[in-house]
């Protein structure tokens, strides 16, 4: 049976066990996998610029809002293993937009993630878009 322990921006999935890890131990954890994918994407903001701005009236429009993605990384490599758009916490209607942002995050280099049980993990990411001034608030 999987139990998946979600957070912020990470969620860890594996079996379960009888092995309790204690709460401060998967919150460390978690915040150290979400720094290392914000660094992988950071490297890859002209990437998710150029996304954005491929729709003309975003920019023009001063067109704002969140795109959620979820994707899973290899336990072995880091190698993304699949992406798609998490409806939940979307709140920019543009289907070009996010095709663009799946394709950058399927390319993108990621570490090797350190999980509990060694098993892949499954990522919810936000991604905030917008003009330049909407991003510095």
């Amino acid at each position: 049976m999987k139990k998946s322990i979600a957070f912020l921006l990470v969620a860890f999935t594996g079996c379960s066990s009888a092995r309790t890890i204690p709460q401060a131990q998967l919150q460390a954890q978690n915040a150290r996998e979400t720094e290392k994918i914000q660094k992988a994407l950071n490297a890859r903001t002209k990437d998710i610029r150029a996304c954005y701005e491929s729709e003309p009236g975003n920019v023009k429009n001063k067109v704002s809002g969140t795109i959620m993605v979820r994707f899973a990384l290899a336990a072995a490599d880091g190698k993304v293993l699949g992406a798609a758009m998490q409806g939940p916490g979307t709140t920019l209607d543009e289907p070009n937009v996010a095709s663009c942002l799946l394709d950058v995050i399927i390319t993108t280099h990621f570490q090797r993630p350190q999980t509990w049980n060694g098993e892949d993990l499954q990522v919810v990411y936000p991604i905030h878009l917008g003009p330049a001034e909407f991003l510095r608030r």
